[in-house]
């Protein structure tokens, strides 16, 4: 079965903001779809709300995206990632503060799982990172 995120990054390159968030939205409502997959979806979700804020419904910067992906899967690096870039470089002082550290401890222990795993080439790695983000 194709996973329906990837369409929605084709359209996303190609432009096509409404299209993508419109499937994404489908996705997330969808019950056949599993937490990973709808974990990626909000992931996508949030990335276009920083994109345009009009997707937001609410959230002009994408946060509550970003968090429900890391509900459906804690160890979502690109929603991590996310949530971190909707703050900026400084520890936001306001009741997201939370959501923030635990982006940056998840980042942290990924990129210490990658530096610690003891492997011989750039392929390795990579292929450790895509795992790690699965």
């Amino acid at each position: 079965m194709e996973d329906p995120t990837d369409d929605a990054s084709e359209l996303i390159a190609k432009g096509a903001y409404r299209e993508a968030f419109a499937l994404l939205k489908s996705v997330v409502r969808n019950p056949n779809c599993n937490d990973c997959v709808k974990a990626d979806a909000y992931h996508l979700l949030g990335a276009l709300t920083q994109i345009d804020p009009t997707f937001g419904d609410g959230d002009e910067c994408g946060l509550s995206y970003y968090q429900r992906a890391i509900q459906l899967n804690s160890h979502h690096l690109w929603a991590a990632y996310g949530v971190i870039s909707t703050f900026g470089p400084q520890v936001p002082d306001h009741q997201d503060a939370g959501a923030f550290e635990a982006a940056m401890s998840t980042v942290s222990l990924r990129i210490n799982e990658l530096d610690t795993r003891a492997q011989n080439t750039v392929a390795d790695r990579y292929r450790i990172y895509q795992e790690m983000t699965e």
